[in-house]
């Protein structure tokens, strides 16, 4: 069987720069989410290229750090 995650996102909130969609498929062995996949990508991405100011966007729970 595989199991599916997915997440679509953008950043910053503020002043969108890229937009991320990752969907991954994961066999019993391998469990890698998406919203990890698409962390990295979005954190790759300001290491090359900072913003000076960053807006944290939060929602009901805290925020999204």
């Amino acid at each position: 069987y595989t199991e599916y995650s997915w997440f679509t996102g953008f950043a910053p909130a503020d002043k969108p720069q890229i937009v991320v969609a990752a969907v991954i498929g994961n066999d019993p062995v391998w469990h890698i989410k998406a919203p990890f996949a698409a962390k990295e990508i979005l954190r790759a991405y300001f290491i090359k290229n900072p913003v000076k100011s960053l807006q944290v966007a939060t929602n009901s729970f805290g925020s999204f750090k």
